[in-house]
């Protein structure tokens, strides 16, 4: 079975749907440890570069109106707090935290994986946008920031040590994103887990890893990061954050929004009763380096 890149936990056999994209079929396998879901077994090198083009943001159509989950705010008030230096978005997609690192006076550059979207967004923003073989010698960024990434890699301890590579001595890395398999109501109803379908349900792999709380913390603490701060909380993507008079016609919005109203409420009593309850569907990890420490990305 393998096991879980997060943790290092046992993987095992689970009750997952099948899907299907193109030619490959996938399941979930779920990690006994941590219980976050793995993708198996994980698309070939060939297949994520042809997911991550620059075709990705035509992939999900506007059917209703979701926010987008990453918290743009949170990295600027990050970089305001500190006195103007060399800011990285290790996956920087159309560059939008690249033009407001700039905005506040810091230097800014952009790693993504596809070469065309990274050309696309240099143009866009005016900001160096690297790939590949270009991280070389790259200079080293006082943040470096990893925005909804690692569940889109196969091997998210490598493009971790990657990003935090790219991190000055003293520097700060700022990782936010999903947590799929994670104790929410909202989650454990719309996660790709329990068998629905005999056949394979059609949907590409972007996302390989369904973390949840305790695996993503050990896999920071794996790479040798001193942990600053880590939240749990809940946001309302996938689901619509409101609702129009167009949308009321459409069951999987209405369903989604009044389910992510009631996992909110439910979760928000559970944390009341146990201080210890992380529960919620995203994360934000504040961390650094031990000092005197410096690994080459």
């Amino acid at each position: 079975m393998g096991l879980c890149v997060l943790c290092g936990g046992q993987l095992q056999d689970w009750d997952s749907q099948l899907f299907a994209w193109r030619d490959f079929s996938y399941r979930y396998l779920r990690c006994e440890d941590c219980r976050s879901l793995l993708c198996d077994p994980m698309p070939p090198e060939a297949m994520l570069a042809e997911l991550y083009s620059a075709e990705y943001a035509a992939a999900f159509p506007d059917t209703y109106q979701i926010d987008s989950p990453k918290n743009a705010g949170w990295v600027r008030a990050k970089l305001v707090a500190r006195p103007p230096a060399t800011f990285v978005d290790f996956g920087c997609g159309d560059g939008s935290l690249l033009t407001a690192a700039v905005e506040v006076g810091w230097k800014a550059y952009g790693v993504e994986l596809d070469p065309d979207v990274a050309e696309q967004t240099a143009v866009a923003t005016g900001c160096p946008v690297l790939c590949g073989s270009q991280l070389n010698g790259a200079v080293p960024g006082d943040v470096v920031h990893l925005g909804d990434v690692l569940e889109h890699l196969p091997d998210p301890a490598s493009g971790l040590r990657q990003a935090v590579g790219l991190l000055a001595p003293g520097g700060t890395l700022l990782v936010q994103g999903p947590l799929e398999a994670g104790p929410s109501l909202f989650s454990s109803v719309v996660r790709p887990g329990r068998r629905r379908q005999d056949h394979a349900v059609e949907m590409a792999p972007y996302h390989l890893i369904q973390a949840t709380a305790h695996g993503q913390r050990q896999l920071f603490c794996r790479a040798g990061l001193v942990e600053q701060c880590y939240q749990v909380f809940e946001v309302d993507w996938p689901a619509p954050s409101r609702l129009s008079r167009t949308d009321l016609p459409n069951p999987r919005a209405v369903a989604l929004y009044v389910l992510r109203r009631v996992s909110r409420g439910a979760d928000h009593l559970l944390r009341l009763q146990s201080s210890h309850a992380a529960r919620g569907n995203r994360f934000q990890y504040i961390g650094s380096l031990p000092p005197g420490m410096r690994f080459a990305g």
